[in-house]
């Protein structure tokens, strides 16, 4: 029996796409599944109409009508009380559930949690700058084991918002304290005081080696620390150049300021992004870049979790030392417990070597700590590739088919869905995505991505061949 969601006499079935009453099939369109989808996975907590909108349709300007619609459907399927409207913020799922089986555990965590909002930066037209100051203290709140902070990226889409911050902390779940207002003339000791109000207020026990360490100032270069915060809003930015330019900026910041750790560990992933995606042509060189460059922002600051994260995850990809990568990541998450990215990059290194449903549950860990991030594309291929290794074959092409919706420039995704596609028996499916991936990239060859991709046997033998059946060429 495929995987599903018990809803009383309903049964959902995300794998097939169904909605069933009593065991048969329910009439109903993709755009109300996709609503009722995303409610039920969000049964928790009140989920906002924009954040619908972005579930259900993606990418897309709708009128806020076409949400009633559905809504009202799926009422007079289910109940009129199976959905909740709740004025000025949003709708919640009501009805029992009784089982849910087949998606990445999230961690519910009895911490106090914490969203810090984007800084808005008067005077300036750079967002990128407010978004680096609420970073920095995300980071340094991190420090408080006691907290459970959300991810910037999370945070990020309220940017301009005309909510209040009761009602954002509604939508995120978590723990609102305070707002603060400051100059930039001293921008690092703006960011010191801010966190360390919060921690103050919010949990006085935090130890103060801990957030001393975390607030310490990042680079003695104020010019280094710009050309960071211009490089991370443009380094996922594939098709535009941006990726390039972030190249270009980091290894700048590093000129500007050669003891800056993180501006090193950015580095170091730009490098692994480039690896990862077959981007250039000197793979070897980038993954020894990486490596050296990743090792050497440990050196730089033993306590940076970022660093640590990167320098695991390079490990796992470079030199496929998985031990010595999941030992790195142990540490990164002892250091900075809320860190998504640590979740994320130990979840990817876990599947590699084949241990999936404890993959599920890391990257489950990320999602609930990012719930907004924007590169959930990332995420979500992550979960598929542990699907695909977990035997939950179904599961990864729903999983890599969601986030090549979300990014369809991201190829490793669009790899992955063609082998979870074939795995599943869906041939035709996939070989007519294989004929896609040719088009944009012709010059793909399986033995090239095998050696590139770290999966270990037995599933790399299973991936690579199913590539293979696909039509793809080596």
């Amino acid at each position: 029996m495929p995987d599903a969601i018990q809803c009383g006499r309903f049964e959902l079935h995300p794998d097939e796409r169904q909605l069933r009453l009593d065991g048969q099939s329910v009439p109903l369109g993709a755009r109300a599944f996709d609503v009722l989808l995303a409610l039920v996975e969000r049964r928790d907590r009140i989920v906002a109409k924009s954040e619908l909108f972005d579930l259900a349709w993606p990418g897309m300007v709708v009128e806020e009508n076409n949400l009633s619609v559905q809504i009202s459907t799926l009422r007079k399927l289910l109940g009129a009380s199976a959905i909740v409207t709740v004025p000025g913020r949003g709708y919640r799922f009501a009805l029992p559930i009784a089982s849910q089986r087949g998606a990445p555990e999230a961690m519910v965590s009895p911490r106090p949690e914490i969203a810090v909002l984007p800084f808005e930066t008067h005077g300036r037209d750079e967002a990128y700058f407010g978004d680096g100051v609420t970073e920095e203290i995300i980071t340094a709140l991190s420090a408080n084991r006691g907290l459970f902070v959300i991810a910037r990226h999370s945070t990020l889409r309220y940017r301009g918002s005309t909510c209040t911050p009761k009602e954002i902390a509604g939508e995120l779940g978590v723990l609102w304290s305070d707002h603060f207002d400051a100059s930039d003339e001293d921008l690092f000791g703006v960011q010191t005081r801010v966190a360390a109000a919060i921690a103050a207020a919010i949990d006085p026990r935090v130890e103060a080696v801990e957030i001393d360490a975390a607030l310490k100032r990042p680079t003695s270069s104020p010019s280094a620390y710009d050309h960071l915060l211009r490089a991370l809003a443009v380094m996922h930015h594939f098709d535009d150049g941006g990726f390039e330019r972030a190249g270009e900026l980091l290894r700048h910041a590093i000129e500007l300021d050669p003891a800056y750790a993180r501006a090193h560990a950015q580095l170091a992933w730009w490098h692994m992004l480039k690896v990862g995606e077959g981007r250039g042509a000197a793979g070897v060189e980038d993954g020894r870049l990486a490596l050296q460059l990743a090792r050497r922002a440990t050196e730089l600051d033993p306590l940076d979790a970022l660093a640590l994260s990167v320098a695991g995850f390079a490990e796992s990809v470079v030199h496929r030392n998985f031990d010595a990568a999941l030992d790195q990541f142990e540490q990164a998450l002892s250091i900075h417990p809320s860190c998504a990215f640590a979740w994320a990059r130990s979840a990817a290194t876990l599947a590699f070597v084949g241990r999936g449903e404890e993959a599920l549950h890391r990257i489950g860990v990320a999602m609930r700590l990012s719930p907004f991030d924007p590169l959930a594309f990332a995420f979500c291929t992550t979960a598929g590739a542990a699907c695909i290794v977990a035997d939950r074959r179904d599961e990864a092409v729903n999983w890599l088919a969601r986030a090549r919706r979300l990014n369809p420039s991201y190829r490793n995704a669009r790899h992955l869905h063609v082998a979870a596609l074939a795995l599943a028996g869906r041939l035709d499916e996939a070989r007519e995505q294989a004929r896609a991936l040719l088009n944009v990239e012709p010059m793909f060859d399986v033995a090239t991505f095998g050696d590139r991709y770290p999966q270990q046997e037995p599933h790399r033998g299973q991936l690579l061949d199913a590539l293979r059946r696909a039509g793809l060429p080596g």
